[in-house]
């Protein structure tokens, strides 16, 4: 083969590969598959409601078009050069085919990039609120905030709109926090209930661009430090003001872990919830027990789980029943109090209990915690529980079950799964099961969603009861029901055209402590 025919063919191919790399990836809004079960690379396309997203995805289809456009012109280029066969002419037209067909992909790229800023200005601008910090509805973070790093979950969650103005405001970190330097006895209420407040140097809580009077905010929080209560104004009459629509931003600044290190990686994160004029003070009450009430032969290795209408406190609900540490705000009796632990998860509304008691392993090594076997076991939920609100449960709430000698070594299959075509930006990821999940395995560690890289985006978890990703109703195990056999991941408000990646780990478990195999799945 001559030299000019290897040129000729090297540049054709060169600029295949450029059409391949450049715009099949933009053509394709939602070329997202399950890695390994992952959900990888959600594209935003045009699921969502947003104008701004519908018309920034509208031209760049249209660009995308252009693009091919472009491509093809100078495929045809390179095809009038490797025909030429010498002619001069010939060489001369497909030359500057070639270069009008670069010239018009150059700018077809600039109009992409150009077209990406301004879309994507223009929706900061008009998310901003102005009310401590950016106020979007995007992902305005920089890295270890929500779900990313130590911080696990707060409430109010991110953007919730609704929120009565006696609400008290809860933050779970992963790890012991450091409460040396935000912990202040001077406050401005006297309240026997709370007797400590917060810095406003260190944690801040606004409303139209002004900050609660240092005092104002009152804190408790549990023995390890990682649950926190922020109460504004304590036990008085005094709530949030609201105009019936107020957003409220709550600012966590400079925290440390008791281990010296930084609680975020820029210092300081923020989230916003609107509040409105309402007061509640209806009692919680309790959705459904598992086991349930008067349900026999249930596996030894079953965990307890039990799920309220509403987030509860999650000081008041988790602990440690031992011998030593002796938590009765639940209890679950036996011949004797079983000794256990209680954990709360999906948005404090759930709270499970596990023994101590290893009776064996999973199909992925985990340990398996058993109840006695073979016994009757009677539960309690005691009136000290009480929701976001300070309202308790109204009654004690008692069931019974019983156990047999079996554990159940079955894992749970994953069933369905989020379509990432088009997928909205708002809308949470979804996964489904064939069997109920433990909500407290529904973690950070084992389920996670990322931008770019892992903590970049915030995200926050939850369970629900579907049959599918968009068909999920409420549930009553009595009738037979699966509760709790989604995963939903939550999360900021996501850029359009912008690739996400989701991540589920074997660390899920179910209801009894069998772990998903992703691979099984596959």
């Amino acid at each position: 083969m001559k030299p000019m025919q290897i040129k000729k063919r090297t540049v054709v191919m060169f600029i295949g590969f450029l059409a391949i790399v450049f715009l099949l990836p933009k053509l394709g809004l939602a070329q997202a598959e399950w890695v390994n079960n992952s959900l990888n690379e959600v594209d935003s396309g045009l699921g969502g409601a947003d104008m701004k997203q519908i018309i920034n995805n509208i031209i760049n289809i249209f660009l995308g078009f252009l693009g091919l456009i472009a491509t093809a012109i100078m495929l045809y280029g390179g095809f009038l050069w490797m025909t030429s066969k010498g002619n001069a002419d010939k060489i001369t037209k497909a030359k500057e085919t070639l270069i009008n067909g670069i010239i018009g992909l150059l700018i077809i790229m600039a109009s992409y990039a150009i077209v990406s800023f301004v879309m994507r200005t223009l929706s900061d601008v008009t998310s901003n609120n102005g009310i401590g910090g950016s106020g979007s509805d995007y992902g305005d973070y920089f890295g270890g905030g929500l779900g990313a790093g130590i911080l696990e979950s707060h409430y109010p969650v991110r953007g919730a709109t609704g929120i009565v103005k006696n609400t008290n405001i809860y933050v779970t970190f992963k790890e012991s926090i450091d409460i040396g330097d935000f912990i202040i006895d001077t406050c401005n209420h006297q309240d026997e209930e709370y007797t400590e407040c917060v810095s406003n140097n260190f944690i801040g809580l606004l409303y139209n661009e002004t900050q609660l009077e240092e005092g104002d905010l009152m804190v408790k929080y549990d023995s390890d430090h990682k649950v926190f209560e922020f109460n504004p104004y304590g036990n008085s009459n005094t709530h949030l003001d609201s105009d019936g629509n107020t957003r409220y931003t709550m600012v966590l600044s400079n925290l440390g872990t008791e281990d010296g290190r930084s609680v975020f990686f820029s210092g300081l994160y923020e989230w916003n919830f609107n509040v409105t004029n309402d007061l509640d003070e209806t009692p919680p009450e309790v959705s459904f027990v598992i086991p349930i009430n008067n349900s026999i032969d249930n596996p030894r290795n079953s965990i307890v789980q039990i799920n309220f209408n509403e987030g509860v406190n999650p000081i008041n609900e988790v602990g440690i029943y031992d011998g030593t540490n002796t938590f009765n705000n639940i209890t679950l009796i036996g011949d004797s109090i079983i000794n256990g632990q209680y954990l709360i998860s999906n948005q404090y509304k759930t709270v499970e209990f596990s023994t101590f008691d290893a009776c064996g392993e999973n199909s992925c090594g985990g340990t398996v915690y058993c109840l006695p076997g073979g016994i009757s076991i009677d539960g309690l939920i005691t009136t000290a529980i009480e929701d976001m609100a300070g309202n308790n449960l109204l009654a004690n709430y008692n069931w019974i079950f019983s156990t047999n000698n079996y554990i159940d070594l079955t894992p749970p299959a994953l069933t369905n799964k989020s379509n990432s075509s088009s997928f909205g930006l708002e809308v949470p990821i979804s996964a489904v099961f064939d069997k109920g999940l433990s909500t407290s395995s529904i973690n950070s560690n084992n389920t996670s969603l990322y931008m770019t890289t892992p903590g970049d985006w915030n995200f926050w978890l939850g369970t629900d009861t579907c049959s599918d990703e968009n068909s999920c109703n409420s549930c009553n195990p009595e009738d037979n029901d699966i509760c709790n056999n989604t995963i939903k991941i939550y999360h900021d408000k996501f850029y359009p055209t912008t690739d996400y990646t989701p991540i589920m780990t074997s660390g899920v478990t179910d209801l009894i402590q069998n772990c998903w195999h992703p691979c099984s799945d596959c």
